[in-house]
């Protein structure tokens, strides 16, 4: 069977993931609890989770701490919050994806947590991230195309 770990600092929160689950159903073990990121850690080395769920704003350690650290001492694991970050910012280089959108292509019902977790993840807003890499493309491969003037001047 596998193995999960809840990393949240709220008990509400950890009860309803616990309830919500149909955990035999998919061959997971009951998910043992955690209550920040150092503890979290800990939990890791003790019992090795294949799956870890992770609340980023958590005392002592919150969730960015614990992913840098986790993926430095756990390089091979893959974190669903990593993977959804990673994607994130491809969906953003994509101007004609909106981030309310992007949000929920990515599984968040709220876009502002959504924003939250994104700046919280790389310090920067989603929005911000799209103008700074559009800017760069336009400073590498020179001005876009308007779609009322294809043709550069």
């Amino acid at each position: 069977m596998y193995k999960a770990l809840i990393i949240d600092d709220e008990k509400p929160v950890q009860i309803a993931i616990q309830k919500l689950g149909n955990w035999k159903y998919y061959g997971i073990e009951p998910p043992r609890l955690a209550v920040n990121g150092r503890d979290g850690l800990a939990a890791m080395r003790e019992f090795h989770p294949d799956i870890v769920f992770v609340d980023m704003n958590m005392p002592v350690m919150d969730g960015v701490s614990f992913l840098q650290a986790a993926s430095g001492e756990f390089p091979d694991s893959q974190y669903v919050l990593k993977l959804r970050m990673e994607r994130a910012k491809e969906l953003l280089e994509d101007e004609d994806n909106k981030i309310l959108d992007i949000a929920e292509r990515l599984g968040y019902a709220d876009n502002h947590y959504f924003s939250r977790a994104f700046r919280n993840y790389y310090n920067i807003s989603p929005s911000q991230y799209r103008k700074d890499f559009l800017k760069r493309q336009e400073e590498k491969n020179g001005p876009a195309p308007s779609p009322h003037h294809p043709y550069p001047p």
